[in-house]
């Protein structure tokens, strides 16, 4: 992402709180030729914001420093978001690698997931198993992660980043891996999300989706 603009940047969506804004951002990595050139971004609840661009421009980097994962050169980030103080985890963040504990199953790797998120115990187990019905993997919830096909690692991510109903989440390529059917089951939980006003920032160069 080389530079800001309105092609590579889509917004939907009519969220009336910025959860976060971005300004003037530029990122470099080492010696490298600058991949972020002042960037502007303000992410509303209730919107989905598609990051549209080919590999190499500069997505995922954004995704990272949002994440606080990488530290910006100049600029600022700003807004309420920051400041809130919860229980649970506040983002949610589904990237191209997949993390699981091979050894344990569908459903354990949710559980663990929704708790390290400040899931309440007693809330675990709903959240989860209507996580497991909408994402497909109910039939593959006792399984253990290391027998699951590309596809159902990523759908078990999705639902990861989706469990603690996060206020702002963070979407890195989401339907690699995915089936058509998988793909429209994934649009209508962002689609569920936003109207519940959560904010999506998806990094994608699917222009199909």
């Amino acid at each position: 992402m080389n530079s800001t603009t309105a092609d590579e940047t889509v917004a939907m969506g009519s969220g009336l709180i910025s959860l976060i804004k971005v300004s003037g951002l530029h990122y470099s990595y080492a010696s490298s030729p600058p991949v972020l050139i002042d960037i502007d971004l303000e992410v509303s609840a209730g919107e989905i914001v598609a990051l549209l661009g080919p590999n190499g421009a500069g997505k995922s980097t954004l995704l990272r420093i949002l994440l606080n994962e990488l530290t910006p050169e100049s600029g600022t980030i700003t807004g309420p978001l920051l400041s809130m103080k919860s229980s649970r985890v506040l983002m949610g963040y589904a990237g191209e690698e997949i993390a699981h504990f091979n050894s344990l199953t569908g459903i354990q790797n949710a559980h663990f997931f929704a708790r390290a998120a400040g899931v309440e115990k007693h809330e675990v187990s709903e959240m989860v198993s209507g996580l497991m019905n909408l994402v497909g993997l109910s039939n593959e919830a006792d399984k253990v992660v290391s027998s699951y096909s590309f596809g159902a690692k990523r759908k078990l991510l999705l639902l990861e980043a989706l469990v603690h109903q996060p206020k702002l989440l963070l979407l890195d390529e989401p339907t690699v891996g995915l089936d058509p059917v998988s793909r429209d089951a994934l649009a209508d939980i962002l689609r569920k999300c936003s109207q519940e006003g959560s904010a999506i920032v998806m990094a994608s160069h699917d222009l199909n989706f």
